[in-house]
């Protein structure tokens, strides 16, 4: 285990390597996607002691606005559940907001159920209902009920919320899900 200091400077060992003209190569080598990528792999295998160090950046420099929500999600550490919050408030764009939820949902901390079931109510969005799903809580399976009742969802999303709600043990939601509707 690394200490602070030395944790510290790994991290930003790592993302000075991001821009580096070695990684850039790299990059263009990559011809069928990321099977690896030695920036993301490396903070993630850093776990939850690098997360205030990962947060750091996250919070100070913009262009990481795609991989370091899918870094933090990977760690799952709850610690960066309320600073992916706040940026998903202040910068409201739909594929940031993307990125966040996703993270959120891997995280699993139940203090995004709310956020995450105004979005769904709000925007119609899939992934924040995905990210509901994710988070073992029993609020998460009182929010989704409660979508699965409302009326101002379409069928096919009150479907898809039946689906999700399946896996919690519930007979009366496994009676909803299989009947299809509410």
């Amino acid at each position: 285990m690394l200490s602070d200091s030395n944790l510290e400077a790994e991290v930003h060992r790592i993302f000075t390597y991001r821009g580096s003209p070695e990684y850039e190569r790299y990059l263009k080598s990559m011809e069928d996607g990321f099977e690896y990528d030695p920036f993301t792999d490396g903070l993630i295998g850093l776990g939850s002691e690098a997360v205030p160090y990962i947060l750091d950046y996250y919070l100070k420099n913009s262009e990481y606005w795609r991989s370091l929500p899918y870094v933090l999600g990977a760690i799952g550490d709850p610690r960066a559940a309320q600073p992916l919050l706040a940026q998903l408030q202040k910068y409201p764009h739909p594929e940031r907001e993307t990125h966040i939820i996703i993270a959120l949902g891997e995280i699993g901390n139940p203090i995004a159920i709310d956020v995450l079931r105004d979005i769904v109510q709000k925007y119609k969005d899939t992934w924040a209902l995905a990210a509901i799903a994710q988070i073992d809580d029993p609020r998460a399976k009182t929010v989704l009920t409660e979508l699965a009742k409302a009326s101002i969802l379409p069928l096919a999303f009150r479907n898809e919320v039946l689906t999700y709600l399946a896996k919690f043990p519930s007979r009366k939601i496994r009676q909803l899900s299989r009947r299809g509707k509410p």
